[in-house]
């Protein structure tokens, strides 16, 4: 009964909400979203709508980057080399932070896809006579926004690391050393950083429409809408099990070194900078990592990032 009386207030709660909503607010609200349209937005009426939809587009994120069928037969899963954050690990904070990010990101659709309709750099009706151009084009806006991205987003990321500002912000995120729910471990983050990464995406576009804008050209409409999807998707598969590649531009196992040593691999997408900056490592099996570790302690191996940059490099030592 307890439960009964509370899951009928719960409804009547939400039924007093419809007033707020038009009758045909789904049908309009859809139809903004595909047209990327908020000059009509109503804010009072269509709010509901549109929160629900973002969050029904996180679920089928989530979903996607947790399938094994799709993603599963692409590469053998990584494996589990520290102790992972298991559900019942999860504190309030996690949850709490999670739930922020999720509604930050609602501001960060309707921002990106104002500025996407609105930019003067972006070319909205792109002529599709050559499909193999078009699609040659697209994939080169998509690798100079993925580059344009970890240009900023290496610095800030580092930037995180230093002491003064670790324990306050990225602390957090890296209490998982072993990410595996996918978009839940990505998004859990301090909502400070998860806000500067996700409106990061626009910003990298707009550095390439400058880019293109210096040679007179515009940024097809196509190109930015790739991006901003495969963004979304490998920075989620960053926290799978899933060792998807695709050579010279992403790596998941990259981003899995990272939670491991954080001293590596700051990128976000492409290890291009932490190859030019010397912070690269590649990921080693346990395998590999047990002969590096064999041939640094014999003497045979000058220098091993796997024990300088490991979490529990200092205390192992001691151990040892």
């Amino acid at each position: 009964m307890k439960y009964t009386a509370a899951a009928t207030g719960f409804l009547a709660t939400i039924a007093s909400y419809t007033m707020y909503i038009d009758p045909d607010a789904a049908f309009k609200t859809l139809s903004l979203l595909a047209a990327l349209n908020f000059d009509a937005w109503y804010l009072q009426k269509e709010w509901a709508i549109f929160v629900m939809a973002v969050l029904f587009g996180y679920s089928i994120v989530t979903m996607l980057t947790q399938s094994s069928f799709i993603f599963g037969r692409c590469s053998p899963r990584l494996e589990v080399r520290a102790r992972r954050l298991e559900d019942s690990d999860l504190r309030w904070k996690d949850y709490l932070f999670v739930t922020i990010n999720k509604l930050v990101t609602v501001w960060y659709v309707v921002y990106g896809a104002t500025t996407i309709r609105q930019a003067t750099w972006v070319q909205h009706s792109a002529s599709t006579t050559n499909p193999i151009s078009t699609v040659l084009i697209n994939i080169g806006v998509v690798l100079l926004a993925l580059g344009c991205y970890d240009l900023i987003y290496v610095p800030f990321h580092r930037l995180l690391h230093a002491p003064m500002l670790y324990k306050w912000i990225h602390k957090h995120h890296h209490r998982q050393a072993v990410p595996f729910r996918g978009t839940f471990d990505g998004i859990n983050t301090h909502p400070l950083e998860f806000a500067f990464g996700e409106f990061l995406h626009i910003w990298a576009l707009r550095l390439v429409g400058y880019l293109f804008g210096a040679f007179g050209y515009q940024v097809p409409f196509w190109g930015c809408l790739s991006f901003l999807i495969c963004g979304g998707l490998m920075a989620s598969l960053n926290h799978t099990r899933f060792g998807l590649t695709i050579p010279f531009v992403y790596n998941v196992r990259n981003h899995d070194v990272h939670h491991r040593k954080p001293k590596s691999n700051y990128c976000q997408f492409v290890p291009w900078y932490d190859v030019l900056l010397g912070t690269f490592e590649a990921y080693k099996t346990t395998k590999e990592a047990k002969r590096e570790r064999e041939l640094a302690r014999t003497g045979k191996l000058s220098h091993s990032l796997l024990d300088e940059r490991s979490l529990n490099f200092q205390q192992s030592s001691k151990t040892e």
